[in-house]
């Protein structure tokens, strides 16, 4: 009986990660987006996708921040879900696509080396596309799954495979997988590349880090790259995607590129900049879920 209802169980999971991950894409693949959007704005008001993790990202901010409008937050959260997944699917199966769906402001820039600055904020997967556009192919980190986390879940497995095999051929030989000493980066630094990083992620407690204030508390942010670009007198760029929730355009921001003169500068500048894209619309963090990893 146990485990009949195990596997019960697991086939519900299994089914609504494809109908998440497959099947949730196809109306933005296949319709005008002046008909696809509105759709999806009906379907962020359902429970049901993404259900667990839009749950735990408002309980985890409802800890923190206040919410005037807890369904709108939440289909504001849901809405950046679904964009940044039909994203990805328009990159792989649409790629010319993009550029109709996405309003950038400013240009990267073509000083080298370059330390382009994000976060998980905004459906941002559009970004690779622009730097690929762009002729930049950025050393970008991104971790290995820890043993087990895919257990019982195969079609999360296959999408997530799907897309680092996407991220492979975008910029090919690039991928650099976090833990021990960034020798591979800092070479990259030497040679005049680029590396894009997103540092709105918790610090592991050995890791050298720096405080920053965000929504009124504090968090420790890794910082072990930047004095490495500081040697290397490396550029600074930062950047957000964020969704245009009446339209659903993609506005991308691109800042000046800034050359620091010393780390504290460079730290202060990070800090900031975290800040003020994170705190501009709260709903369109993705790192909810573990923000008490991160801000405590």
């Amino acid at each position: 009986m146990r485990l009949g209802v195990a596997a019960w169980r697991r086939a519900r999971q299994e089914l609504a990660d494809f109908v998440t991950y497959f099947l949730l894409p196809l109306p933005g693949l296949l319709l005008p987006w002046r008909l696809a959007w509105p759709l999806y704005r009906r379907i962020a008001g359902r429970r049901w996708f993404f259900r667990s993790r839009v749950e735990a990202a408002y309980s985890e901010a409802e800890r923190i921040i206040e919410i005037a409008e807890p369904q709108i937050w939440q289909r504001h959260y849901r809405l950046v879900q679904i964009v940044d997944l039909l994203d990805f699917w328009i990159s792989v199966l649409q790629p010319w696509r993009w550029r109709r769906l996405l309003h950038q402001h400013g240009k990267w820039p073509v000083q080298r080396p370059l330390v382009i600055i994000g976060t998980h904020w905004g459906p941002a997967y559009f970004v690779l596309q622009s730097l690929h556009s762009a002729g930049i192919a950025p050393y970008y980190i991104i971790r290995n799954a820890p043993p087990g986390e895919f257990r019982g879940k195969r079609v999360l497995q296959l999408f997530t495979l799907a897309r680092k095999s996407h991220l492979e051929r975008l910029f090919p030989g690039k991928r650099y997988s976090p833990g021990g000493f960034p020798r591979r980066l800092i070479r990259a630094l030497h040679s005049g590349e680029c590396i894009l990083a997103l540092f709105d992620v918790p610090a592991s407690r050995h890791s050298k880090h720096f405080k920053i204030r965000i929504f009124g508390r504090q968090a420790a942010v890794q910082s072990g790259i930047v004095g490495h670009a500081m040697d290397c007198k490396a550029m600074f760029v930062t950047y957000k995607l964020g969704l245009d929730f009446s339209t659903g355009r993609r506005i991308l921001h691109i800042d000046p590129a800034i050359e620091h003169s010393n780390e504290e500068q460079a730290l202060r500048h990070l800090a900031d900049f975290m800040a003020r894209t994170l705190e501009q619309d709260p709903a369109q963090w993705q790192l909810w879920q573990v923000a008490n990893l991160f801000l405590g």
